[in-house]
């Protein structure tokens, strides 16, 4: 990890950039934030927000780590609220670990502090920092 690069504030070169992720089954959402985060090291886009449309609890957590390691923590995140993908009723099909899959709750234990939101409960919905990112931008 370390410290995000500084860009100019409000170059129309600069893309505004929102990601919604299902971080959680496959590895690709995990190389979506990681091109995010390489495209604003490159001044190319402004994350304006992160948001997690499925119901695991460690989704916006691992989230979290994944900006934490790229030194913007402070990026909005913003958590679906609703059953879809939820552990506890997510029985098909097998390899999808009842919807965990297989690397985030990993992800989230092993980074110190775990994240600075521990869980969905943790964040907003996922409709206000939507709202709030696009009225921003």
């Amino acid at each position: 990890g370390g410290e995000a690069p500084r860009c100019p504030e409000n170059d129309p070169a600069v893309a505004p950039l929102i990601i919604d992720t299902d971080l959680s089954i496959d590895a690709d959402d995990v190389g979506a934030l990681c091109v995010a985060h390489a495209l604003a090291d490159r001044c190319e886009a402004r994350i304006l927000a992160f948001v997690h449309d499925t119901a695991l609890p460690e989704g916006p957590a691992g989230i979290s780590v994944i900006n934490e390691f790229y030194g913007r923590g402070d990026i909005p995140i913003g958590a679906y609220r609703g059953p879809v993908g939820n552990p506890a009723t997510t029985y098909e099909p097998w390899w999808t670990n009842h919807g965990r899959g297989r690397y985030v709750e990993d992800l989230v234990r092993h980074w110190p502090e775990g994240g600075a939101t521990a869980s969905g409960r943790a964040v907003p919905s996922a409709l206000k920092v939507l709202r709030a990112a696009l009225g921003d931008s």
